[in-house]
């Protein structure tokens, strides 16, 4: 699999979640008014509003590494707080 520039792509980055409990400075908008829900403005309670669950997660991962992937980042929000992360981690191995 190769971009736009040739360049062949042995990556792929997967977000688990939206959600996050870090609460950075950085990340958060001033206008915010999640303060103290511990859920950085996104307090649906779920994971987001394109959560998938493990087993879609798992086929875009084989998908990709019958593509020439190598190697995936797990991002999100905080992939730590995303219910299923253990499982899915011994998943891609």
């Amino acid at each position: 699999m190769e971009d736009r520039l040739g360049r062949k792509i042995t990556y792929l980055r997967v977000s688990v979640t939206e959600r996050c409990n870090l609460r950075c400075l950085y990340c958060r908008p001033e206008s915010d008014s999640g303060a103290g829900d511990g859920d950085c403005g996104n307090s649906n309670g779920g994971l987001g509003a394109a959560a998938l669950d493990n087993e879609s997660f798992l086929r875009i991962i084989a998908a990709a590494a019958a593509l020439g992937v190598k190697k995936i980042c797990l991002t999100g929000g905080e992939p730590l707080v995303y219910p299923d992360l253990a499982a899915l981690v011994v998943g891609i191995r």
